[in-house]
């Protein structure tokens, strides 16, 4: 996944709390984050125009760089060094139907349109009122126009930009590069170790995008773990896959010269194993950091991470048998609810 999905994630993930803190650590403005205040009146059939030309000059923009969000019902001010920070709360009063029409006019404002754009409302407590945040991925099939001003923009720092004509040109007929997701999956069921258990996850990435990744590879790194617990780093038994590397507390694979990974598909690459021990608390967390990429596309990153509760109410359902070992495995995981 790309930064803008990871920061868009996380921002529906915790709501209200997310634009709290947005606000008072005086957010400021950055490559993949814009505020906007939402003009638009509740009831009306349309967007209100001023909320058109931001959203198609951020589709524009967003789109021909590496993506971004928008959070819509938040001032936000300039400051005396000329960062644009967020400064109050200004709550858009019917969040649905600003969502809706934000979705029903996206397909107009740039050419090619952009199918990629979503928004999700974060409302205040059981009410309407509240803020809608717009996820705007890169295109797969750059560059993209507004076609307000027949102009092509990108994301430069916390603005957006008319691309040079160089820029440009190189844009025409590029082929889509390949976009990439990393997933942590379960991989067996839970194993009784005698004095614990193990429990293993596969890494594996995905080809979400519309071209061949070429040198596809991941990494492994920031290995943190509690005591009485240890991960290990193996990769996976594919001829598709080169030679694994390990430096120091860093882990890593790239796939064989002659391998290429198609649009929709996945390869897997790398498992881990999660041993525990019986009778042990587990203080503090275990977690690590994924990234993944390819020669000719961007590099994606994702932590995991598995709370040392989590570990304990495993361990627990192992000792007792209180689980099938699926299930166990992936409490131990982190791949259900805590």
């Amino acid at each position: 996944m790309t930064r803008a999905f990871d920061l868009y994630r996380d921002v529906t993930q915790r709501g209200i709390s997310a634009i709290d803190d947005f606000i008072l650590r005086r957010e400021s403005e950055g490559l993949y984050l814009d505020f906007k205040r939402a003009v638009t009146q509740p009831g009306v059939r349309g967007l209100d125009d001023r909320d058109a030309n931001n959203l198609g000059k951020a589709i524009s923009g967003f789109a021909n760089s590496d993506g971004g969000i928008i959070i819509w019902g938040v001032d936000c001010r300039a400051q005396r060094d000329g960062a644009d920070v967020a400064g109050a709360k200004c709550p858009i009063t019917d969040t649905a139907h600003f969502r809706s029409l934000l979705e029903a006019c996206v397909g107009r404002l740039t050419a090619p349109s952009h199918n990629g754009v979503v928004s999700s409302a974060i409302t205040i407590g059981s009410g309407p009122e509240g803020f809608v945040v717009t996820l705007i991925p890169p295109s797969d099939n750059p560059p993209v126009q507004w076609l307000s001003d027949s102009r092509y923009y990108m994301r430069a720092g916390s603005s957006f930009h008319p691309m040079m004509h160089a820029v440009l040109a190189g844009m025409f007929g590029r082929r889509p590069p390949p976009r990439l997701s990393i997933t942590v999956s379960r991989s067996g069921v839970a194993l009784d170790t005698g004095d614990g258990m193990q429990a293993m996850a596969e890494i594996s990435v995905r080809n979400e995008g519309l071209g061949i990744a070429d040198g596809v590879f991941v990494t492994i790194g920031d290995i943190v773990c509690p005591e009485h617990c240890r991960v290990d780093v193996l990769r996976c038994d594919d001829e598709r896959l080169g030679a694994a590397y390990k430096h120091n507390n860093l882990h890593s694979v790239i796939s064989h010269p002659t391998f290429r990974l198609p649009p929709a598909a996945s390869l897997a690459v790398l498992n881990i194993t999660i041993t525990l021990k019986l009778g042990q608390w587990m203080f503090g967390d275990m977690r690590m950091m994924i990234g993944a990429g390819a020669s000719n596309g961007m590099p994606v990153h994702k932590e995991w991470s598995v709370p040392g509760t989590v570990f304990d109410a495993a361990i627990g359902l192992h000792a007792r048998k209180l689980a099938k070992p699926d299930a166990i495995a992936d409490k131990a995981l982190g791949l259900t609810t805590p």
